[in-house]
């Protein structure tokens, strides 16, 4: 089920930072051992835990970062907090990037999916 952050840190009795790692690493891994595949719609309810008001800013930065260091890599959080300042937590910086698609799989069998999603994000929003 969809369980909020905090609810799944109390479940397993983990740090926030912890799930987001996990998250990140299950996104760019793909665990298939365990059978865990997340994919992006499975997270896409945190984006909740983010203040609706800082979510365009992170994506803003996020992108801007990303074309800068332009390595395929995903954005790094210490620049794209200078771009979002203080009030914007480096936790979400972390749960924007993770929600906003910069964690996938190295090996990419869905060429087309890429290319449609590209597509997507070109539009002027």
């Amino acid at each position: 089920g969809n369980k909020s952050l905090k609810e799944i840190t109390g479940i397993r009795d983990m740090t926030i930072d912890t799930v987001i790692s996990h998250i990140e690493e299950i996104l760019s891994v793909g665990d298939k051992k365990k059978g865990e595949d997340l994919t992006q719609k499975d997270i896409a309810y945190l984006k909740y835990e983010i203040s609706p008001q800082h979510f365009p800013k992170i994506e803003k930065a996020l992108e801007e970062v990303c074309q800068k260091q332009n390595d395929g890599k995903p954005p790094l959080l210490s620049p794209t907090k200078t771009k979002v300042g203080n009030n914007i937590s480096f936790r979400d910086i972390r749960l924007a990037r993770v929600l906003l698609g910069y964690f996938k799989p190295k090996h990419n069998d869905t060429e087309h999916e890429k290319g449609v999603l590209e597509e997507v994000r070109e539009e002027p929003f």
